[in-house]
């Protein structure tokens, strides 16, 4: 990053944002975000995906823009395996979902997360939004049992760990997920809102403690959209709530990493909070940084879910104006954002601008 770094500019390094197209031109809106400092880092989906040369030009391509202004940009895809996974195209190695790869034996694990990283590197991916830590419930995982490796939380540890291990042996960031727990919800907070109040138990934290005192753990824990009664009377989700994510995140389990929330245009957001409600509860509540996946298409208006030059601008308004944000708090998390950043440029190979 640049020397002297703006305030919006260290808003922008909060957002991790999805965009259309398998290439980048120099005046695409992507392009423009990059190279004025706007986005932290992008996420790649199917969309982005069509074979091993294309999305390795595409990142290249990406950091290219980002380093022309000093910046190195967070490369991010879900690549977990099985239903979830963007490198699904005949080109790219088979995976297995996480109950299927719990059922192998060491060795062939071992194989397979080499070749799950592999991908990720051949194809300039920098972080992993794997691997999930929720532990399967069958009357409630909304998700399904296949994105699950256990309902035992040492099994789940176990798994995670070592596909945490494989990532940081290939300088690869990974994300645990989705705190404090997903396997216990009954609906799916992608639709609208879910509460877990009546069905979590509190050995779903149980990964995240064993696995957080890891030297090799990752750098990231990825907050559900589901609510908690208890931990949080006031009906709140974890991402936007400050007494799960400080009280135990932070204080409890001690994790002093970034935390990054889910999609923040996922239901059980966008459909009960107004935006600026949900940047300064979950910039509050100790986000670092925050996903917003899905772009408007090419042809239609952004609206401000969508824009991420708006989601800046209310962020600066509710430091500058509203006083709602600290600004200690946005120089937190761009200082950690930084370290994180620091810590992927000296294991990644140079691009030229």
């Amino acid at each position: 990053m640049p020397d002297k770094v703006s305030l919006k500019e260290k808003i922008g390094q909060m957002l991790i944002v999805g965009f259309h197209g398998t290439t980048v031109e120099e005046n695409s809106p992507i392009a423009h975000l990059i190279k004025n400092g706007e986005i932290g880092g992008v996420v790649l989906y199917l969309r982005n995906i069509e074979n091993p040369a294309q999305v390795k030009q595409l990142t290249t391509d990406l950091q290219r823009l980002a380093a022309k202004s000093g910046q190195h940009l967070i490369i991010a895809v879900d690549h977990e395996g099985g239903k979830v996974n963007r490198f699904k195209h005949h080109y790219f190695p088979t995976t297995y979902s996480a109950q299927q790869f719990a059922q192998l034996p060491i060795k062939q694990k071992q194989q397979l997360v080499q070749s799950m990283t592999e991908t990720l590197v051949d194809a300039g991916v920098n972080t992993n939004f794997a691997p999930v830590v929720d532990l399967h419930r069958p009357e409630t995982f909304i998700a399904g049992a296949e994105r699950s490796f256990s309902a035992l939380p040492k099994e789940v540890a176990e798994n995670a760990q070592l596909i945490s291990q494989a990532h940081k042996n290939a300088t690869i960031d990974c994300t645990y997920k989705h705190f404090p727990g997903h396997g216990s919800a009954a609906g799916d907070s992608h639709k609208g809102f879910v509460d877990v109040t009546k069905t979590w138990q509190s050995e779903e934290l149980g990964p995240y403690k064993s696995l957080l005192n890891q030297e090799d753990a990752c750098s990231m824990v990825m907050t559900a959209h589901v609510t908690h009664l208890t931990f949080d009377p006031s009906g709140k989700p974890a991402t936007l709530s400050r007494a799960i994510i400080e009280g135990i995140l932070r204080q409890k389990i001690r994790f002093q990493g970034i935390v990054v929330s889910d999609c923040m245009q996922m239901k059980a957001i966008q459909d009960n909070y107004t935006l600026e409600e949900a940047l300064e509860l979950s910039i509050n509540a100790g986000v670092n940084m925050l996903i917003f996946g899905h772009p408007s298409v090419s042809n239609q208006p952004a609206e401000d879910w969508q824009n991420p030059e708006a989601i800046i601008d209310l962020i600066y308004r509710a430091v500058v104006i509203s006083g709602k944000i600290h600004p200690d708090i946005i120089e937190d998390n761009y200082q950690r954002i930084l370290q994180l950043k620091k810590k992927m440029t000296s294991s990644s190979p140079k691009i030229n601008s």
